[in-house]
């Protein structure tokens, strides 16, 4: 059991997973260790200014990373490497912006006004380093993406824990620990990134309308999801007091955990909804299958491709495919196959003769 364990874990969807695992319990840990040790109105703060960064790198993945792995997914090395530095200018300047308004957000804003610096650091330099884990995951450099994540995001709770094992854990230091590690994991995330160096630096304007052509619609769910769910920890900051707050912050630490245990069921759900549609339109069966297939976690915001279990495709499906591709081989060359210009309708088996 355990070698097979192992030989799994080994594989690149055995990484992407314990990437994933590491970043939720990182996460998760950090959460309930600054529950535990600060006072009820440091904690409602923890909570706010995290929920802030949470939703400034959803943002970001939604309308910047999202575009770029799915546009480079399919570039060879070289041309990736020349559609990488031309989105580096639209990340550079997505981070200046949000860092900007978050600067604007907590001087404005009476609570957060103590935690104004370091706030802004988490969530430029937590933007930073996301955009070179991505690009990690984009080109398949999985160890390297597992060890950025291991920098990030295990050595919060660690620091933490040890702060407040001593005592010093206050709310400034624990928000400054999440800065450090931020930055510590886009320092080795550009030491990484060395191997995408290129001097053939494509068109920007092109990178622009390929991000905003994806983009517009992921940032708009983004954005809809934020206004309605990820703004209750300022809605109840507004209306009952940190101290509200920090307790929507604890039930969420309770409630993470249960969100990751339900998620295989959730994913079953989907092969069924899936399997429905096969049923019900094979000819559009593989198509429907990879057009919801592209599944967007936000344990910590990690795009996925789910890879379609051949079980998912419909045989029926599979078999018009089969037929439609010997009759477009029997067409002799410089003519015009059948199914380029008519519909394929699925071949009906032929009614039994009696005599």
């Amino acid at each position: 059991m355990l070698r097979k364990i192992l030989a799994r874990i080994q594989d690149d969807r055995g990484i992407a997973l314990l990437d994933q695992a590491l970043i939720s319990g990182g996460n998760f840990a950090t959460g309930l260790i600054a529950a535990l040790v600060l006072e009820t109105w440091e904690f409602g703060l923890y909570v706010l200014a995290m929920a802030i960064a949470f939703e400034t790198v959803a943002l970001q993945n939604a309308l910047m990373l999202q575009p770029l792995v799915i546009n480079g997914a399919a570039l060879s090395d070289r041309a990736f490497r020349s559609f990488l530095w031309a989105n580096a200018p639209l990340q550079i300047a997505f981070i200046t912006g949000s860092a900007v308004v978050v600067v604007v957000l907590t001087l404005l804003w009476e609570p957060l006004r103590g935690v104004a610096v370091p706030l802004t650091v988490v969530t430029a330099f937590w933007q930073a380093q996301e955009f070179c884990r991505r690009v990690l995951y984009t080109r398949a450099y999985m160890r390297s993406a597992l060890l950025n994540s291991g920098v990030c995001y295990a050595l919060t709770p660690i620091s933490l824990s040890v702060m407040a094992w001593r005592g010093d854990l206050a709310l400034d230091a624990a928000l400054w620990t999440v800065a450090l590690t931020s930055v510590l994991g886009f320092l080795l995330g550009a030491r990484q990134l060395r191997r995408c160096a290129t001097t053939d630096v494509g068109s920007v304007r092109t990178a622009v309308i390929e991000s905003f052509r994806i983009g517009r619609w992921t940032a708009g769910a983004q954005v809809l999801s934020t206004v309605s769910v990820g703004a209750y920890p300022a809605m109840l900051t507004a209306i009952a007091g940190l101290a509200s707050t920090a307790g929507f912050g604890a039930i969420k630490q309770v409630i993470g955990p249960l969100h990751l245990l339900l998620r295989p069921l959730e994913k079953r759900s989907r092969a069924g909804v899936l399997h429905a549609g096969c049923a019900a339109s094979p000819s559009e069966c593989r198509p429907r299958a990879l057009t919801l297939g592209a599944d967007v976690t936000s344990g910590q915001f990690a795009w996925a491709r789910t890879p379609m279990p051949r079980s998912w495709s419909c045989r029926r499906a599979s078999r018009c495919r089969r037929a439609r591709d010997r009759r477009d081989a029997t067409v002799p060359t410089g003519t015009t196959s059948v199914s380029a210009t008519v519909p394929y309708e699925t071949p009906r088996r032929p009614a039994r003769i009696t005599t």
